[in-house]
Parts: structure tokens; C-alpha cells; sequence
């Protein structure tokens, strides 16, 4: 996994505790669960989560592909779909997964999802079909809150070219990446090149075309971004969402409104 060096500082900084060392997990291949697949692709899986309501997808040219799901992951209808050579899922400890489609779809591309995340229902993540490099993909940090129906793709679903060169104008430069604790409402698409800082929130229907530093609100078509410095969601009412919301609060400085450490 050393093509993954590039972005090691945004997973570090978005998924504490991330690891894929394979001797800390179960080793299965295609064979194993029951799919079609070539065995050089494996799922590798940690004590108390079921693979009962997952279904996966190895596509027929997929080689060397992992996908790793951690400690206590509750998935409901999910489905990874895994379409090239050198591709990695990654969920996080403690995370829930409902009514999900997850999609790898360029060579090397990745999707990392951190510890506790929830997403809600009927969501897509995809790194899309048009990437223009390797290493593409997308990175949701610990403890984001995703509602349904939500869209977050890496990269355009077709080639658009310059009519004299040929050459391609939409390439991905970067992974799409949201920090820690965001929350995202229903029915918002986030697109390529993207990075979400810590703390913020994206409201219901909004579409993300640009990067936004932490305690941002992002809203409408296109997102405009709104400076909320000095506030913060709350999930719930819960001593565990308080402990929580505190706990990064204490991490990241209101004051500082970089998009990385």
C-alpha cells in the first residue's frame, strides 16, 4: 500500500487509530464469501461485525484489491463494488452503514470511511469514472453524521475533452476529503477535488464544488460557504454526543481555520 504515502497525512489526520496491518484482522477472499472474484482480492475483518447484509462485487479484471472493515461495524444493505487493480475500502471501528453503495472504480483508487461515522440511508460514495490519475478516491473523517440520499463522487463520470488537443480538462487533482465531525445533510452532492474542514456543516441540497476551512456552513447551488466560528452541532442530547462534540472541540482551536493540522 505504499501508492497510499501520497495521502497518509489526510488519513492520519481524519481517522484516528487507522491501521490496515493484516495480521490484526480475518483474512477472506471471494471464494470465502461466496462471490465471484479473483482470490488475490481479500476482505479482511475484525471481531463483532457481520457480513450477513453486505454484499460484494469484485469486478472480472480486479486484482490486488482489499477491503478492510473494523471492530463493531453495523452494516444494513450495503454493497462495496470493486472494479480495479490495487483498490482498498477501509471502515472504521464503531461505524454504521445503512442502505450504502461504495465504489471503487479507477486503478489504486480508495475510499477511507473513520471511526463512528453514520450515514443514514441511501447514500453513494464513488470515486468515479474519469479519476485522470492513481490514488484517487475520497476520505470521511471520525464521527461525521451523513444523512440520506447524499452523493460524494472523486472524480466526473465521463471524460470531457478539448476539441483541438484531445486532451482531458476534467481530470481529479485530489481526493475529495471531509474532516472530523461534519454533518451532511440530506440530498447534497459533494464533487471532486474537495476538502471539508473539521466542524462544519453542509445543508440540506446543497451541492460542494469548492474546499472549505473548519466551522464552515455550506449551503445552496453552488455551496457558498458561511463562517460559523463559535458554534457547533450537537447529534443529540445523549452524554455520549456530548462527550463527543467536546472532544473536538478541544481538538480543533476555533481560531484556527486551517484545512489540515
Amino acid at each position: 500500500m505504499e501508492y497510499l504515502s501520497e495521502h497518509r497525512e489526510a488519513v492520519n489526520h481524519c481517522i484516528t487509530g487507522f491501521s490496515i496491518k493484516k495480521a490484526d484482522y480475518t483474512k477472506l477472499t471471494p471464494a470465502d464469501l461466496g462471490v465471484k472474484g479473483d482470490d488475490s482480492n481479500h476482505v479482511y475483518i475484525k471481531k463483532n461485525t457481520s457480513l450477513d447484509s453486505i454484499n460484494f462485487v469484485f469486478g472480472s479484471k480486479t486484482r490486488d484489491s482489499v477491503i478492510f472493515i473494523n471492530d463493531d461495524v453495523l452494516c444494513k444493505n450495503v454493497k462495496f463494488v470493486v472494479k480495479n487493480q490495487g483498490n482498498i475500502i477501509y471502515i472504521g471501528a464503531g461505524s454504521r452503514l445503512n442502505n450504502t453503495s461504495i465504489a471503487t472504480t479507477g486503478k489504486q483508487d480508495f475510499v477511507m470511511i473513520g471511526a463512528g461515522v453514520s450515514i443514514t440511508s441511501t447514500t453513494t460514495i464513488s470515486t468515479g469514472l474519469s479519476s485522470g490519475k492513481m490514488t484517487n478516491g475520497v476520505i470521511i473523517g471520525d464521527h461525521c453524521l451523513l444523512a440520506s440520499e447524499i452523493v460524494i463522487r472523486a472524480a466526473d463520470g465521463h471524460l470531457i475533452l478539448d476539441q483541438h488537443t484531445r486532451k482531458q480538462i476534467n481530470k481529479s487533482a485530489s481526493p475529495i476529503v471531509i474532516e472530523p465531525y461534519c454533518w451532511i445533510g440530506q440530498r447534497t452532492a459533494i464533487l471532486k477535488n474537495v476538502r471539508v474542514g473539521a466542524c462544519s456543516i453542509i445543508s440540506f441540497g446543497a451541492v460542494v464544488t469548492k474546499s472549505a476551512p473548519r466551522f464552515s456552513l455550506l449551503a445552496g447551488i453552488p455551496a457558498q460557504i458561511k463562517d460559523i466560528s463559535g458554534k457547533v452541532w450537537l447529534r443529540n442530547n445523549s452524554q455520549e454526543a456530548k462527550d463527543i462534540l467536546s472532544m473536538y472541540e478541544k481538538r480543533f482551536s476555533l481560531k484556527d481555520k486551517s484545512l489540515s493540522k
